[in-house]
């Protein structure tokens, strides 16, 4: 199924399955009519390079032609942090704004053991279920908290159309 267009969207770019397993447990946790009609996650690209790629190659152009369209790349850095400013540096300016990076300091993986998981979509699942309270919980993993400028920029963007409960004071 493919979002409604005609409605704020989120489409999700998951460079493996290993973030793709992160993105389901997180989706699971949230109303599951969102799912369907205002986000999408896409296929599994293959690698951070190529996940910036693909943006460029098909999403800058949607992106233009649909005010309503915002795009959330999930990387792995691989302890390699330059890796997340390389994409949002390809991002052309105009877009920034509806154009999110976000991304586990070293893979999936480690995190799933550093947190003591028994698997990825766990994880995500308490993303979600952090999201709304953050920067307690899991967010502030030392494999994480690089993410709170950009997670921020989600917010402000798009939080408020999953998380609507959530108090910005707390």
């Amino acid at each position: 199924m493919s979002v409604n267009k005609e409605r704020p969207h989120l489409l999700i770019l998951p460079e493996d399955q290993a973030n793709r397993d992160l993105i389901n447990g997180f989706l699971l946790k949230l109303d599951p009519v969102l799912i369907g009609r205002q986000i999408q996650v896409m296929p599994n690209v293959g690698g951070w390079t190529k996940v910036r790629d693909k943006f460029n190659e098909m999403y800058v152009s949607m992106l233009r032609r649909n005010v309503n369209s915002h795009v959330l790349m999930v990387i792995d850095l691989d302890r390699q942090s330059e890796r997340a400013a390389h994409i949002v540096e390809a991002v052309p300016q105009d877009l920034r704004d509806r154009a999110f990076v976000l991304s586990v300091l070293s893979e999936p993986e480690e995190l799933k053991s550093a947190c003591m998981r028994r698997s990825l979509e766990a994880i995500g699942g308490e993303f979600a279920l952090d999201c709304p309270r953050r920067p307690s919980g899991l967010w502030n993993h030392e494999l994480l908290r690089h993410n709170d400028p950009e997670l921020d920029r989600v917010w402000l963007a798009i939080g408020h159309r999953f998380f609507p409960e959530r108090n910005d004071s707390a």
